[in-house]
């Protein structure tokens, strides 16, 4: 069963102890059975850490998915089977499915992505999002679904377009929206793209978040991504014996999934010492995305990538400061961690040197280290 891998900005206390504890890379309760499995090790923490959120231990139960009702309460620590879900955010109810009965929206979207706009509605947009510029012949490099065609890309765009905007996005209104009469083509490419993509990244949980950024920055982690991405990054950390160092990438909302997924396919990569210079390279893209009305073209992209040993690529210091130049055959030492969507008019923390310091922290964190020892 696909499992959700969002995690709500307003996830309880116990969900949050869950995670920490799961990710903590000393943790002595992991499983002989998750040590002993050949699959992703991020793969593995998906699938129990973020169960937690809607189930009552993480790792017990992987359909811990029933049709019980959850109610978002700070002042308990355990859920009842047959309470309400609020949102935090807006106060507004969720109406997912009652004991027994589907609500519309599990109707009309299936589970999965009804699940992922209640816990996650900001990870689920920009999701979508990313897909926007990629209508028309860009689809023709994905492996559409069955009796799909390239032309029936195109209601996508209208489909995003008529999406709230992320500025004022919560899940209740994200559901509401997602429940008015929508073209048949959009609603079964965005369930592909869901069902193919959607356990890439999430939301960050607080304990994750990186401090210094606006409020309103939003804050995804990478826990899936693609193997063969995977290994040859962990085959680049172990042959530095474990030591990664930290470095910055600005790009646009359109190149987000292509670089998640694919990896970076120019001839060079331009990365940066610090966050400050590559915001600026982070909101190059918007008048190319004005053209093609796309939802989020006046946003920016930073993203934090773990870097294997360190860049020694052709330095551009006396330029630029800070920026290296590395080659494609190269790409292997990247590994995106974090993505920053930054909102028009957002100012880069005046911190490097914290932010790095709070990124190699989580670093440590991460699941797949335990297979760099």
């Amino acid at each position: 069963m696909f499992q959700i891998t969002g995690v709500a900005d307003s996830y309880n206390e116990g969900a949050r102890e869950d995670l920490e504890k799961i990710f903590d890379e000393d943790n002595e309760d992991v499983s002989a059975e998750e040590n002993d499995e050949d699959e992703d090790s991020s793969r593995d923490f998906e699938d129990t850490a973020f169960s937690s959120e809607y189930s009552e231990s993480s790792g017990e139960d992987e359909d811990a998915e029933d049709d019980s009702d959850l109610e978002h309460d700070e002042d308990t620590e355990e859920t009842e089977d047959n309470s309400d879900l609020e949102d935090e955010d807006s106060g507004d109810e969720l109406d997912i499915a009652e004991v027994g009965e589907e609500s519309d929206l599990i109707k009309k979207w299936g589970k999965s992505i009804a699940t992922h706009c209640e816990y996650d509605p900001r990870g689920l947009y920009v999701l979508l999002m990313s897909f926007y510029y990629r209508s028309g012949p860009r689809f023709q490099q994905l492996k559409l679904p069955e009796n799909y065609s390239v032309s029936d890309t195109k209601v996508v765009n209208q489909f995003l377009q008529a999406l709230p905007k992320l500025a004022d996005l919560t899940a209740g209104i994200l559901q509401n929206s997602l429940q008015q009469n929508h073209p048949e083509p959009a609603i079964k490419l965005a369930n592909w793209i869901h069902s193919t993509f959607g356990r890439m990244f999430s939301s960050a949980p607080e304990s994750l978040r990186i401090a210094g950024f606006s409020h309103n920055t939003s804050q995804f982690i990478v826990l899936d991504p693609p193997i063969d991405i995977q290994k040859r990054f962990d085959a680049n950390v172990k042959r530095h014996k474990g030591l990664t160092s930290v470095r910055f990438h600005g790009t646009s909302i359109a190149s987000l999934h292509s670089i998640l997924h694919d990896g970076f396919m120019s001839d060079f990569i331009w990365t940066a010492d610090s966050q400050i210079i590559s915001w600026g390279y982070a909101f190059n893209g918007p008048r190319t995305l004005k053209n093609v009305v796309h939802p989020l073209y006046d946003y920016g992209v930073l993203l934090d990538l773990e870097v294997a040993g360190s860049v020694t690529g052709s330095v551009t210091g006396s330029v630029l400061g800070g920026i290296t130049c590395v080659p494609q055959r190269d790409y292997g030492i990247y590994m995106v961690r974090y993505i920053f969507l930054l909102p028009p008019n957002a100012q880069p923390p005046r911190t490097p040197a914290t932010i790095q310091s709070a990124m190699k922290a989580a670093y440590l964190k991460w699941p797949s280290r335990r297979d760099w020892s």
